[in-house]
């Protein structure tokens, strides 16, 4: 596959950095490809989710086969907004903290580019699925560590000024229900669950260093008894400011359309919802970022399965 573009922008970066992350792009399913083709299966662990209010957020993810796509109603995150998240936002070696881990793909990323990487969840499941992948970065210098524990626990587990990079994808609320945990954020309701979630974002803040980043990617959610937004976008951004955090980059991620073509008309004919086809990748910033800047080592274009075509 060819380069879908050679500027200097992405030769010095990798991909643009510009406020817009297009998925739709050959460069970026290429590269996602390559990642997949590791052996990253970031759904095991999830089978029997519950999944609620799909009608926007149906994703697309990769199956075994290299070509065939699939549509399941469980979010897989994409490995390549990983790469550029820990190239762009984390010295290499250095310490990444994921509060909601879920899938195994944020930690086989960063093992695979040489940071050490530390996630938290709830499901023993999910951290037993995610354990069995370790061999994919069996001759790695880090490997990932997963732990079975709720992330208001974390002071158990990481000191405080530790961390290089707080980076994760919350729950979306109740959009997924992973376990019956009472702990579990999706059993909650909106109040309580802003509750817990603000308190984990605080400890996150107290366990990273200074002049470091954080970054979480989400999404706005319905409220399924009015239709209308629960404002999460605007929670979260609160939530960081709340205990500290800089609001430093918004960079929005268009996803592909997939079935949301499907439903896109029946939403609109029935109540003139707009199909929702893009997350916001937020990132924040804990003290000066020139000095965080000056931190950062540089951005490598790594070659992931020794044939790429990219570079």
């Amino acid at each position: 596959m060819a380069r879908s573009d050679t500027g200097p922008l992405y030769i010095r970066n990798i991909y643009p950095p510009l406020s817009v992350f297009n998925q739709n792009t050959g460069f970026w399913q290429g590269r996602k490809r390559e990642w997949i083709r590791l052996g990253i299966e970031s759904e095991l662990g999830r089978e029997g989710v519950s999944t609620f209010n799909t009608g926007e957020f149906v994703e697309n993810i990769i199956t075994n086969s290299e070509s065939d796509y699939r549509m399941k109603n469980i979010s897989i995150f994409d490995p390549f907004i990983c790469e550029l998240a820990y190239q762009w936002f984390c010295p290499k070696g250095g310490v990444v903290l994921d509060p909601f881990c879920g899938g195994s793909v944020r930690g086989i990323v960063a093992s695979y580019l040489d940071r050490k990487y530390m996630g938290m969840d709830l499901s023993d499941k999910q951290i037993e699925a995610n354990n069995k992948q370790l061999n994919i970065v069996s001759d790695k210098k880090y490997k990932p560590v997963w732990l079975v524990d709720d992330s208001e626990n974390m002071d158990k587990h990481i000191p405080d000024g530790s961390a290089d990079f707080v980076f994760s994808c919350p729950p979306y609320h109740d959009l997924e229900v992973y376990t019956d945990d009472e702990r579990d954020l999706s059993n909650m309701s909106y109040d309580k669950f802003l509750d817990k979630y603000s308190k984990i974002i605080s400890k996150s803040y107290n366990k990273l260093k200074d002049n470091r980043f954080a970054a979480f990617v989400v999404t706005e959610l319905r409220d399924y008894k009015t239709g209308g937004y629960k404002n999460f976008l605007s929670d979260t951004i609160r939530c960081f400011e709340d205990v500290g955090f800089t609001w430093y980059n918004d960079i929005v991620i268009l996803q592909t359309t997939g079935t949301k073509a499907l439903v896109a008309q029946k939403l609109w004919d029935s109540n003139r919802k707009i199909t929702r086809r893009h997350q916001n990748f937020l990132v924040f910033l804990k003290g000066d970022g020139k000095l965080a800047k000056q931190d950062m080592t540089d951005i490598e274009r790594i070659d992931i399965l020794g044939e790429s075509k990219f570079w």
